[in-house]
């Protein structure tokens, strides 16, 4: 059931971080990090507001620090270049975030 999870989040992501032209769709460095900020922020806002529960928060607030270091370790070998096709790695992990956040909106 996580795995699906993870895969339904990954979709997600998959599916927001495209464009509407007709070039190449990819995920680049920006892209996943612009989404996972998103969704962190939207979710800490929503806690601000009491609109979500204050619970979820450390589980959050590890995934998310998980996916920086990840995304630390690729943009330095992408030598800085945030139009680089994002690793497994960091989609993963990016993935793991957004899946922590929907598991927080769920906690009471």
């Amino acid at each position: 059931m996580k795995k699906l999870t993870q895969i339904g989040a990954l979709f997600c992501l998959l599916a927001f971080a495209g464009c509407a032209t007709n070039r190449a769709v990819y995920n680049t460095l920006a892209s996943v990090k612009a989404t996972t900020d998103t969704a962190v922020s939207g979710y800490f806002d929503m806690v601000a507001k009491q609109q979500a529960s204050i619970k979820g928060v450390p589980a959050v607030a590890r995934a998310y620090d998980t996916f920086e270091v990840a995304f630390g370790f690729a943009i330095q070998m992408a030598q800085f270049n945030t139009n680089t096709v994002a690793p497994p790695s960091v989609v993963i992990t990016s993935s793991e975030v957004l899946t922590a956040i929907i598991a927080a909106k769920g906690v009471k």
